[in-house]
């Protein structure tokens, strides 16, 4: 794979996913203990090259620690985290219930008792976040073994506030639990401040995809089962453009076009834009060998970024982005995220959302729905991407009182998610009313191996050329040539200073 940063992990095959659902969730029990046992929460099959079934095992020795009480806190910026890494009861829900079981296994194989301390906030308050957790690593405070949830990038990068992820004696940061482009983005390979991947569900369900309505497809007699589109490389935005040629309606007839009439194309609101680089494989941010440089002015950049600005504004197929969230062309999904009321209406025959959306999607509507990675940008790019509109990072404060002991806790839950949760989650909110169920086990594990976390993106808050550019998509008069380089010089000074910032800790 061609993309900076990344390493494509193995892709599960259907055969697999059966077989790692038949171990994990016993049976159709709502309530069915899912991993418990040491023995079954160390191992989990995966594909080799031959195409054979064998188990890869987490590498923790036998460890007894004594029923220590272990603490985490999360936080839960807009509600996005917390019910992905907690469940105080069994209650019925297969997800819940496995992130119940989960705790338990890892409880049990550690001999531990496992806390997690909600700290909600909302935008406006995340600078109080970051106070806190400042305060207490300044205070010498040892209650916290692990942070995990919104991103605290001014503490990365001010240093001295986190562990040393790369020199943990238990975590083992290339197993296939761990997101290897999140663990390859600071300059210094070694010295990772966080990480994320399957120990927490944020990653994948905010990730961007491309939902279908298969009924309306069949509607428009459009008979290309998409998924062979997908395998065979051909799913980019020409052909996506010729499916939904001629799709517009004014259904309401006031020959307005709003958010009553059908559409070929929506996009929910504009924080979809902001994952669209990735999807385009635009490099914002190139590494090198001490940093960082600026490649998100260039040429493909800019004719990606006009394109689909033509795309969203001068398609009468396309309906572009709701900039308001609370306005009545989006529904509540999870997490504080929104997903198009169009689409779920039954008035759209595809939506750029989140993976996660689909249970809004899947309880507000009626037709069958399908979902693949967002298209390519021409025949030319290697591969389909995509990135998370957010995730959960996961820390060890300076200030725990084992690091070793809480890497070790971080990752025997890591695996036992990527064992259990995982796929308990594709089984109970991706796999009803879609177009086919294989398929869609083959699509989730495709947007699971590319996907990508870019310095761009975690970095964007210090940097004026970022994720949130194409933003601006949405008007149709923002030129990408001459305003991206209004911004080189003062985006070049703060890359120079955020890289000097990160490496001065890093190599003392």
């Amino acid at each position: 794979m061609k993309r900076q940063g990344i390493i494509k992990i193995h892709i599960v095959t259907i055969l697999l996913l059966s077989f790692i659902l038949s171990i994990s969730c016993g049976s159709d029990n709502d309530t069915a203990e899912i991993g418990s046992g040491s023995e079954a929460a160390v191992t989990t099959a995966v594909e080799n090259t031959d195409g054979e079934i064998e188990f890869i095992a987490d590498n923790l020795p036998e460890l007894d620690y004594e029923g220590t009480e272990i603490n985490w806190l999360c936080g839960d910026y807009n509600d996005a985290y917390y019910d992905d890494i907690w469940a105080e009861n069994l209650n019925g829900s297969l997800v819940n219930d496995s992130i119940f079981n989960a705790r338990r296994a890892v409880e049990e194989r550690l001999n531990i008792t496992l806390n997690v301390e909600r700290y909600q906030f909302v935008w406006a308050e995340l600078s109080e976040y970051n106070a806190m957790v400042k305060s207490i690593v300044l205070s010498g405070d040892s209650t916290y073994d692990a942070l995990v949830g919104y991103t605290l990038v001014p503490l990365i990068i001010e240093g001295g506030y986190f562990m040393n992820l790369a020199d943990n004696e238990y975590l083992e940061l290339d197993m296939p639990w761990w997101n290897q482009s999140a663990n390859e983005l600071m300059p210094d390979q070694g010295n990772i401040q966080f990480i994320t991947g399957d120990a927490t569900l944020s990653l994948i369900k905010h990730s961007l995809c491309m939902f279908f309505n298969q009924d309306l497809l069949d509607s428009y007699q459009i008979t290309e089962n998409l998924y062979d589109v997908v395998r065979a490389g051909d799913w980019t935005l020409d052909y996506m453009e010729r499916l939904i040629t001629d799709t517009y309606s004014d259904l309401n007839g006031n020959q307005q076009y709003d958010k009553d009439d059908r559409y070929g194309l929506t996009f929910g609101d504009t924080n979809k834009y902001r994952m669209l680089p990735a999807a385009m494989n635009v490099d914002m941010y190139t590494k090198t060998s001490d940093g960082y440089e600026l490649t998100f002015i260039s040429e493909r950049t800019n004719d990606v970024f006009t394109r689909l600005q033509e795309l969203v504004n001068n398609n009468v197929n396309v309906r572009v982005a709701a900039s308001d969230q609370s306005n009545d062309e989006v529904i509540d999904s999870f997490g504080g995220n929104k997903t198009s009321s169009i689409f779920v209406s039954g008035n759209a025959m595809f939506s750029a959302s989140l993976i996660g959306d689909a249970a809004a999607i899947l309880e507000n509507s009626t037709f069958t729905l399908g979902m693949i990675p967002f298209p390519k940008y021409d025949e030319n790019q290697d591969d389909y991407y995509t990135a998370a509109q957010r995730f959960a990072h996961i820390y060890i404060p300076a200030t725990a009182e084992d690091s070793d002991r809480s890497g070790a806790v971080i990752e025997a839950w890591a695996s036992e998610c990527y064992r259990s949760v995982m796929p308990t989650y594709f089984e109970t909110n991706l796999k009803t009313r879609y177009a086919t169920d294989s398929d869609m086990a083959e699509m989730f594990d495709l947007l699971r191996a590319n996907l990508c976390v870019e310095f761009g993106t975690v970095f964007y808050s210090q940097l004026g050329l970022n994720c949130d550019t194409f933003k601006n998509l949405s008007n149709s008069s923002w030129n990408f040539a001459s305003e991206t380089e209004k911004l080189r010089t003062s985006t070049e000074a703060q890359l120079e200073v955020l890289t000097a910032a990160l490496n001065s800790w890093q190599n003392d």
